[in-house]
Order: structure tokens, then C-alpha cells, then sequence
């Protein structure tokens, strides 16, 4: 994975913590000036395009952000035995194939089952994850066409 491909998906990454962090920022703070009056007391920046990803989910936490039962944070780093592109393509076509409610949503439930967690994107799962997975949709393959 290039170094382009890792600094955009950890741009995606940051526009959605910060894009949640504005929705459920009124839990927290009265309002704008005091979560800025936040920011600079404990991170010393005043905007939230400043901070770090850890930093970002520090104050997500901190707003109420709960994730779903078995979400774990993970970061976006290509790091060996990650999921590649063709296991990724293999589990998009087979659920195209096999699942009644083809939903993104209804994919990550389904992986959650098999894996355990609900990835944030595919390629957060590590190779051996996706191998499971395929198999798993390999599996209901088999059976719908029995």
C-alpha cells in the first residue's frame, strides 16, 4: 500500500471522528468557546483538524461516543498480514452473491459474527480475518445452492 493510499484513508479517518465529534460535542460542551478553551488546555491546539487521531478519539470518548458492542479502534496503517485487495474484492462479490439484505451494514453484522468485531473499513481485517470470512461466504454459497 503506498504512502498516499495510508495518508488518505487516515484523512477519511479523521474527517469521521471529527464529523462525529461535531455531531455529539453539545453532550459535553455548552458550546463552541468552551470546547476550544478544551482543546488548548489539554492538547494545546484550538481546532480539532489540529489534533491526532489518538487525540481525536480521546475527545470522542470524552462527548459520549459509544461504539457498537465489540468495535475496537484500529489504526490506519499498512502493516504486513493485512487484508489485501483481492481478498477484499473476493468478500464484496461473494456477498453480492449470497446475502438476501446486501447492505453495507449487513456485511459488517455478518463479519462481526465471524470475527468478532465490526471493522470500520475491510481493510482494517488482518489476512487471516479475511480468509475466515471468505470461507464463511464460501460456506453460504454452498448451502444456498444445495
Amino acid at each position: 500500500m503506498s504512502k498516499g493510499a495510508v495518508m488518505s484513508r487516515t484523512t477519511e479517518l479523521k474527517k469521521y471522528y471529527i464529523k462525529m465529534i461535531q455531531t455529539l460535542k453539545h453532550n459535553y460542551f455548552v458550546d463552541d468557546e468552551c470546547r476550544k478553551i478544551y482543546l488548548q488546555a489539554k492538547y494545546a491546539k484550538n481546532s480539532l483538524t489540529k489534533l491526532s487521531i489518538d487525540e481525536l478519539r480521546e475527545v470522542l470518548e470524552l462527548v459520549g461516543y459509544k461504539p457498537y458492542r465489540g468495535v475496537k479502534f484500529r489504526e490506519p496503517v499498512a502493516k504486513k498480514g493485512k487484508a489485501s485487495k483481492k481478498q477484499i474484492a473476493m468478500i464484496y462479490a461473494l456477498w453480492q452473491e449470497v446475502a438476501r439484505d446486501k447492505s453495507e451494514w449487513a456485511l459488517r453484522k455478518f463479519i462481526d459474527r465471524i470475527v468478532g468485531y465490526t471493522p470500520l473499513y475491510l481493510w482494517y481485517l488482518s489476512t487471516k480475518e479475511a480468509s475466515s470470512v471468505i470461507l464463511g461466504l464460501r460456506n453460504m454459497q454452498k448451502a444456498k445452492d444445495a
